[in-house]
């Protein structure tokens, strides 16, 4: 607010001293019309006077022409100068014309008001006492004898007086009419500048009672905010201490899964038995979770060779669950009674599950049995959804299993059947759940198949076994990519 008011009482002040310069300019060249009027009088008349007041009106309008330049002088500077030409001009005239009885000291008065007016009180003040001490200048000197002649002839006198009068007169009455004209404008600019200056004050109040009314908001809103985040904080320490909770329930979960693994690697460990007992073998076994529900199982009764790949319904806990359940059957059926035909064995394994479930649980399983016979070169198969591949001299053969699950109350009249062939040395078998061919990958996110599975076998089935276990890996993993894995995946390589 002080900087507007500011700058309005400077720009009020720049106006007012242009406006003095042009009055002074106005004034000094009225005095100068008028010297010229009573030059041109004076030398109509006849008398050496008016040669010398033309003279030294032309040397003053000079000095006007070159000093009042508004460029070159300054108003302080041209309030000074222009009082002192008046003085020196009208002094000048006074003692060519009888001194302080010339009817030109009159017009001294021009100086007095024009300092009064553009100079003000303190500069007024000077050029009278100036102008006092000029005349006791002229008063003392004629006391002590001098003679100030008048160059004026006696018959002229009174005209030129009368001139001389009329003129101060004049110069008045413009002078004391410009002021006053000059005074009122300043007056209306003072008073435009003060309404303004309200009008300002005016915005700057209603701005003020935004500017509170927005801080009262902004108090308002920091205090909710404040509380926001006290809940947050409060939201966040509770996040804090169940995730703190949540570990250490994962960690115990976890713990358990690794040691329900751990117990599944013991059930499920026959790797120094099918080394025995085959010529090489390999297991390439990946669960979904940390426990899985595939497994195989093995048992050598005599000289026969069992082996069973077994793909539980789900994964993970649930399907762990159900290996231990199968497990159990198998050793009981096999290991306990001894039943040796495969398809006998899938179907007392069937009716074992669906009777100790009562029909309230209705899952099962996929299942591959393989019975070897090498001393009679023979080998017995069944299945129940899962298939055995045989290389034998290259070439793949299939040899499928039944539609039919190992459990599931909703599947009537199951059967299973025995495939009976003969073997060679050097045949190669492979079991395999279905996880491996389920998986998603390659460019368009599809499932890797059967097809593409059984194509692989045939690629790789010259090397060794441990280096196709290596080989199985590193294929699903380059198809899988990115993907996550679909379901629990085991293959069962066997050679004979």
């Amino acid at each position: 607010m002080a900087d507007f008011q500011n700058i309005n009482i400077e720009r009020l002040n720049k106006i007012e001293e242009a406006e003095k310069h042009v009055l002074i300019n106005k004034s000094f060249m009225v005095v100068i019309l008028g010297m010229l009027v009573l030059g041109g009088f004076a030398a109509y008349m006849g008398f050496y006077l008016g040669t010398l007041i033309g003279a030294i009106t032309i040397f003053f309008l000079l000095i006007t022409l070159v000093c009042f330049k508004k460029e070159w002088m300054g108003i302080d500077t041209l309030t000074i100068v222009y009082p002192g030409l008046l003085y020196a001009m009208f002094m000048a005239l006074c003692y060519v014309t009888g001194g302080i009885r010339s009817s030109m000291a009159v017009w001294y008065i021009t100086t007095i008001v024009s300092s009064f007016i553009y100079g003000g009180k303190r500069k007024g003040l000077f050029w009278s006492f100036f102008g006092v001490l000029s005349f006791m200048v002229f008063y003392i000197a004629e006391l002590n004898g001098h003679v100030f002649e008048n160059g004026i002839p006696e018959q002229y006198r009174l005209a030129f007086d009368g001139v001389t009068f009329m003129g101060i007169l004049l110069y008045l009455a413009l002078g004391l009419s410009t002021y006053e004209k000059w005074t009122v404008k300043s007056r209306e600019r003072l008073q435009d500048m003060n309404d303004e200056i309200l009008c300002q004050n005016e915005e700057l109040t209603q701005q003020k009672e935004e500017i509170t009314a927005q801080n009262t908001h902004l108090a308002e809103s920091q205090h909710a905010l404040q509380e926001l985040n006290d809940e947050v904080s409060s939201k966040n320490e509770e996040i804090v201490t169940q995730n703190n909770q949540l570990e250490k329930t994962q960690q115990i979960l976890y713990s358990s899964l690794n040691y329900g693994r751990r117990l599944q690697k013991k059930l499920f460990d026959f790797d120094a038995e099918l080394r025995r007992d085959f010529n090489s073998h390999f297991v390439f076994q990946r669960p979904r979770n940390i426990v899985s529900g595939d497994f195989y199982w093995y048992e050598k009764i005599g000289d026969f060779k069992i082996v069973v790949v077994t793909d539980c319904t789900g994964h993970g806990v649930p399907s762990a669950f159900l290996t231990i359940l199968a497990q159990s059957a198998l050793k009981n059926l096999i290991t306990s009674q001894q039943i040796l035909n495969t398809s006998q064995i899938l179907k007392e394994l069937d009716t074992y599950i669906i009777e100790n479930f009562k029909g309230d649980f209705d899952e099962g399983m996929d299942m591959g049995i393989l019975m070897v016979n090498e001393k009679e070169n023979v080998f017995a198969y069944s299945g129940a959804k899962t298939p055995l591949y045989r290389m034998q001299n290259g070439e793949l053969q299939v040899i499928k299993g039944d539609i039919n699950p190992v459990g599931g109350s909703h599947y009537k009249n199951k059967t299973y059947t025995t495939h009976l062939h003969s073997i060679e040395k050097g045949d190669i078998f492979y079991l395999s759940t279905d996880g491996y061919q389920d998986q998603f990958g390659g460019a368009e996110n599809k499932k890797y198949l059967r097809k593409q599975f059984r194509d692989f076998l045939v690629k790789i089935h010259e090397k060794p076994l441990d280096e196709q276990k290596e080989l199985l890996g590193s294929e699903i993993d380059s198809w899988k990519k990115n993907h996550s894995q679909t379901d629990d995946m085991l293959v069962l390589g066997l050679k004979v």
